[in-house]
């Protein structure tokens, strides 16, 4: 039980890392992670699927 306990809290410092990081970056970094990120989701899905 405990290291699920320590999974959320790693996962909401992943998370307060990656607001962070979100601050910095100017608009068209952003727009650049945002297609990577769809990018990534549609190679999960993809890999679902075949």
């Amino acid at each position: 039980m405990a290291t699920k306990k320590n999974n959320i809290e790693e996962q909401k410092n992943d998370l307060r890392e990656m607001a962070s990081l979100l601050k910095e970056m100017s608009k068209e970094d952003r727009k650049k992670l945002k297609y990577v990120m769809m990018g990534m989701q549609i190679m999960k899905g993809a890999e679902k699927a075949g």
